[in-house]
């Protein structure tokens, strides 16, 4: 392996087969915009952001408690020039016991600081495995069926004033990453996001603060699969300047699935992290003091 490509290490109390099997459960904990197998030798899935991300990884090394490699065989990643940076990169997944603990070593193989998305994707493999994957190793099992009322937020800075993110933030459809319709730019107006046939929830606007802060509540809710709707949520944006940058703030206040209180940390992130930062960041021919 190239000794400058990316890494990360997390240690935990599970055995090395548990850790195994949390690895190979990947829609849990990197993404649900998944589709194919992650289990064995030669399973191929495929990781899909409408407009912004797509790889095809297989597996190529399977070796249970000890390790798991995937090779990226196809990927279009759309914010950079050569799109098809990951190629034949590697993601390789460690496992060694550490007397009580046991120490999980991800690098991927090719993410090397001369490529143009290393910035940026050693910050996001940075959530992905230090936050989204230990989380989901860690948490505990809970019984799924019954939900719990949480408040869960998230950030992002970025180096525009609050006029210019307000507007990005209200622009819905452009980041947002399933279906959308209706309005999003002022009191009152109505939205709906869905998910084909198994997902769908209604959006209000009732708190409209030019350049400081936006409310959604959701006033109708269901996944079908399992019936759960999350009808009376709040997702709330908050928008605070720092010098030359504006901090913006996502809360989701609401009820969710007691077993899935770590999926939700992961979509918000997804969401917040990376839609609407690169949104906001790339999005846009127009910058502020720039014209068209």
């Amino acid at each position: 392996m190239n000794e400058q490509s990316y890494t990360a290490t997390i240690v935990v109390a599970n055995t090395p087969v548990d850790v195994f099997d949390h690895i190979t459960e990947v829609p849990k904990w990197w993404s649900t915009d998944f589709e194919g197998s992650s289990k064995k030798v030669h399973d191929v899935f495929v990781i899909c952001h409408p407009g912004q991300h797509y790889s095809k990884q297989e597996l190529t090394e399977v070796i249970p408690g000890k390790k798991v490699v995937w090779l990226v065989t196809e990927s279009k990643l759309n914010w950079l020039t050569d799109k098809a940076e990951w190629t034949n990169t590697k993601m390789v997944f460690e496992i060694t016991a550490k007397g009580e603990m046991t120490e999980l070593k991800f690098t991927h193989d090719g993410l090397v600081p001369a490529l143009e998305c290393y910035g940026k994707c050693s910050q996001g493999w940075d959530t992905v495995i230090k936050n989204w994957l230990f989380n989901f190793i860690t948490s505990p099992k809970e019984v799924s069926g019954t939900t719990r009322k949480v408040s869960y937020s998230t950030h992002i800075e970025v180096p525009f004033p609050p006029d210019f993110v307000f507007e990005h933030v209200n622009d819905v459809a452009k980041w947002w990453p399933e279906e959308f319709e209706g309005n999003s730019v002022k009191l009152n107006d109505e939205f709906t996001f869905s998910s084909g046939d198994t997902h769908t929830s209604k959006q209000r606007i009732i708190e409209f603060v030019p350049d400081r802060k936006v409310v959604w509540l959701i006033t109708e809710s269901l996944r079908k699969t399992d019936n759960y709707e999350w009808t009376g949520a709040k997702m709330t944006f908050e928008l605070a300047p720092t010098g030359d940058t504006t901090i913006v703030t996502y809360t989701y206040d609401g009820p969710v699935f007691e077993n899935e209180y770590g999926r939700l940390i992961q979509l918000c992130d997804m969401v917040i992290k990376e839609k609407l930062y690169n949104f906001i960041t790339e999005g846009s021919d127009q910058k502020p003091g720039k014209t068209k």
